[in-house]
């Protein structure tokens, strides 16, 4: 197929103008006074939307040259979101920011690209350097409710975000869906949690409930099929003399050991429930594992030389209450060493760090909150299914941000430290061979403003005097949109988490350095005639009756 291209300034320009487009259609949801982007849909009602990530992934220019600098810095978007959950709106608008300008310059010659690249990268450096050294930790949880209303816009959808955290932790599992209802609703399960229920409804304790509660429960944890009574008969009179009560988490049950144990069960001594043991391949073991830990037991592992039959009650995990319905089953409490359970955390967390983004990463990341104190459901309420989706959106960079948040601090919001910290860059070096260098350094610290001039812009201010206020005023004060008014960003409550800043910077200069070293763009060229368009022509019938 041929091939279209364009070479030096004019390639640049035309990246610069379908990143500009693309900006300008992110950029207007920045800050708490941001609108919404209404994007058609092939089916159904359009979405609306106030997440930047899900309205760059929509966008695609005709012009294939600028299609190019849109979908480079759309990669802004996506980039900020997998490693933060949030920022994506703020990282795209750092990148318009730093291309129009960086394309300005080299259009005039002010200085060479491989020179402006190196003052970025420097700039860079110094900046996430400083970010790092600012970042406090959450002071309590009326900080951490500032950081998911801040993301999420709504103040009652941040309350719903950190409750939600303050449950379960950063690593907890938290699990967003939409609802059928106006307001949002939130459910809290505690403990070990896996889509497993009774193989009996026999062993059902509470009727009304439809489930089976054992309270100070033994736990017995195996990967062999019990196929005789007797395998486990010592392990259940030992139970029964301590009228005590029994979970088996196993493979296979026979009828005829089931019958045992429910004959057992009927003479009034121990409560007994069976359950298959959770997910399927090396990703059950390990999960046996976890639960093993959690509960301060053995797994029975036949591969490893264990019997059921030499099994003895120390052996068995133990946990407060232990809750199983028709479709799942909740551990409670675990009796297991805090030291063991946390480095079983430990032992994941260094799995996540090497893990590849996909579903080995997903399922790492579902055992590691199955090891924290429980399990969060949020379904997003609203009037309509379009209000619901935007509210999904919503809820879910609260609760990134707010993670985030957790896990490394915060920082002055709104843009404010930024526009503070950019002012203290300096270049490394003096003297003509660093000159190209500076301009890029001065290049970053003018980019740094514009998320602070974007949000002042949305919230109808002029943006050039608010940067001068911010500017003037002390260390920590910036503008608070939602009043209109200078404050300190910490008692106001707008702060952002360092790892969302820090992420937003790095993708921003990223791509803005990818689009300032580009000297040649190459495109399909188009052969594809539409036959239906223009006017019908009859086919040939018109020129019937021509001399």
């Amino acid at each position: 197929m041929a091939k279209l291209m364009l070479h030096g300034s004019e390639a640049r320009a035309a990246l610069a103008r379908g990143v500009e487009k693309l900006a300008t259609a992110v950029g207007g949801t920045l800050g708490p006074r941001g609108l919404n982007a209404i994007i058609a849909r092939p089916q159904g009602t359009p979405i609306v939307s106030r997440d930047g990530v899900s309205i760059a992934e929509e966008i695609e220019l005709e012009c294939r040259f600028e299609n190019l600098g849109a979908q480079i810095v759309r990669e802004v978007s996506k980039q900020t979101a997998d490693v933060a959950g949030d920022g994506t709106t703020t990282a795209t608008v750092l990148a318009n920011a730093l291309i129009q300008q960086g394309v300005a310059i080299l259009s005039q010659g002010g200085a060479a690209a491989a020179d402006l690249i190196e003052g970025l990268d420097d700039a860079e450096e110094a900046m996430v350097e400083a970010l790092a050294t600012r970042a406090r930790p959450l002071a309590g949880p009326h900080q951490l409710r500032s950081v998911a209303t801040i993301a999420g816009t709504d103040k009652a959808l941040g309350d719903i975000v950190a409750k939600a955290l303050e449950a379960v932790g950063p690593d907890g599992i938290i699990t967003l869906d939409q609802g059928s209802a106006v307001e949002d609703v939130i459910e809290v399960i505690e403990g070990f949690s896996f889509d497993r229920g009774y193989v009996s409804h026999h062993m059902i304790t509470d009727v009304p409930t439809m489930r089976a509660v054992l309270d100070d429960a033994y736990i017995l944890l195996t990967d062999q099929k019990i196929l005789r009574f007797e395998q486990i008969q010592h392990l259940v009179e030992a139970i029964e003399a301590k009228d005590a009560s029994l979970l088996i988490i196993a493979e296979e049950v026979d009828p005829k050991a089931l019958i045992g144990l429910l004959a057992s069960r009927s003479k009034g001594r121990g409560r007994f429930v069976v359950v298959n043991p959770p997910d399927f391949g090396h990703w059950r073991r390990q999960m046996m594992e976890d639960i093993g830990v959690l509960t301060g037991g053995e797994v029975i592992f036949g591969d490893l030389g264990y019997a059921l039959e030499r099994t003895s009650l120390e052996n068995l995990g133990r946990a407060e209450c232990v809750v199983v319905s028709q479709f799942e089953t909740m551990i409670l409490r675990g009796r297991g060493s805090p030291e063991a359970v946390e480095a079983r955390r430990a032992q994941i967390r260094q799995q996540i760090d090497l893990a590849p983004q996909n579903i080995e990463r997903d399922k790492l990341d579902e055992r590691m909150s199955k090891m924290t104190s429980g399990t969060v459901r949020i379904l997003a309420g609203g009037v309509t299914p379009a209000e619901r989706r935007r509210r999904l959106q919503l809820l879910d960079d609260a609760l990134c941000s707010g993670r985030a948040a957790l896990l490394d601090g915060v920082v002055a919001g709104g843009g404010t430290t930024l526009l503070e910290l950019a002012a203290t860059i300096r270049p490394k070096g003096n003297g003509a061979a660093n000159e190209g260098a500076a301009i890029g350094v001065a290049l970053f610290r003018s980019a740094m403003q514009r998320p602070l001039a974007q949000i002042a812009e949305n919230a109808g201010r002029d943006p050039e005097a608010t940067i001068a206020a911010v500017a003037k005023a002390p260390a920590g004060v910036g503008f608070d949109a939602r009043t209109g008014q200078l404050a300190d960003m910490f008692e106001a409550g707008v702060i952002d988490p360092v790892r969302v800043t820090i992420a937003s910077v790095r993708n921003a200069v990223s791509s803005a350095k990818l689009i300032l070293g580009t000297n040649t763009l190459i495109v399909d060229r188009g052969d594809y005639v539409d036959p239906t368009a223009g006017p019908a022509r009859g086919g040939g019938g018109e020129l019937l009756g021509r001399a």
